[in-house]
């Protein structure tokens, strides 16, 4: 329980001094800052805050702006030298940061780590933002993954294979996560016009090519499901909010759609049919069949 506490404090130390080396903060916009985090304070926990800053060599200044009272970090006249045991505790909180497997925590924690570092002598930089495997990613290109994940956005990206060789490949783009049983970054998305659902790991994807179609509709985190019918069809039946247009053909059109429940598109294929030409789904293919036998059998 002391060990808990204890990096509880060092973490709330360490995300107030990030927050004064990113702007001048009055006492409550820290307490919103912390409360983003699900972390309530009160004003006299952050005086306690910053006696403790300064009795380990971090100076808090302050001056009034309307008649409220605003706190930054003081300029370091001489930077600090990272000691074994603040090193240790470091590697520790990284860990237990790791350990969350959250994307977005980890990304905060590396640029938090990275404005800390520069309170230290230039030697002792790389080791307190050192953030292990995260920090030999490509972050501008994380980025550019995060508003297309963001955007839902068809994109088109160089992946490098086990091999060594490189391969385009069309992916709809869904989210940034670790998985449970691995501390690497993967990109959750559909490939090509199987639109089977993957995780690539985001190392080795070496660039984004283009934008192939911005803000698709359908939504990754449910079941897809592809199918071809008429455009008589569809013309009658109208767009489902779920669903997008992704190939037309003469008299045909496929569609993309996301599957809230089974029940719901087992029913308008059968409505489109006989002008189904295409379920990519097995389950769902064999359920309409089913149906359409009984059917067949009461008429006869």
């Amino acid at each position: 329980m002391q060990k808990t506490t204890k990096y509880n404090l060092i973490s709330r130390l360490l995300f107030l001094i990030f927050i004064l080396t990113s702007k001048k903060c009055s006492k409550k916009d820290i307490i919103s800052e912390f409360s983003k985090k699900n972390i309530n304070l009160s004003k006299t926990t952050i005086d306690n805050y910053f006696k403790t800053l300064k009795y380990n060599g971090i100076k808090i200044n302050s001056e009034s702006k309307k008649g409220t009272k605003q706190y930054f970090l003081a300029p370091i006249e001489e930077k600090i030298s990272l000691d074994d045991k603040t090193e240790l505790i470091f590697k520790e909180l990284k860990k237990i940061i790791v350990s969350k497997k959250n994307y977005y925590d980890i990304k905060n924690a590396i640029y938090m780590f990275y404005k800390i570092s520069l309170l230290y002598k230039k030697e002792d930089i790389k080791r307190t933002a050192n953030f292990g495997y995260f920090s030999t990613l490509n972050w501008f290109l994380i980025n550019e993954l995060e508003t297309h994940c963001h955007n839902k956005d068809v994109i088109e990206i160089e992946y490098i294979l086990p091999d060594g060789k490189s391969r385009n490949i069309t992916i709809h783009a869904d989210k940034l996560v670790i998985k449970w049983n691995s501390n690497r970054l993967y990109l959750s998305c559909t490939i090509g016009e199987s639109y089977l659902f993957s995780h690539l790991p985001v190392d080795r994807i070496f660039k984004i090519n283009k934008t192939i179609r911005k803000k698709a509709c359908f939504d990754l985190s449910t079941k897809i499901l592809k199918y071809t019918t008429s455009k008589q069809n569809l013309e009658e039946a109208g767009l489902s909010d779920n669903e997008t247009i992704i190939k037309t053909d003469n008299e045909k059109v496929t569609i993309l759609v996301s599957i809230k429940d089974e029940f719901s598109i087992v029913q308008r294929l059968l409505y489109f049919c006989p002008d189904v030409y295409e379920i990519s789904d097995e389950k769902i293919k064999n359920t309409v069949l089913d149906k359409l036998k009984t059917t067949e059998k009461l008429y006869e």
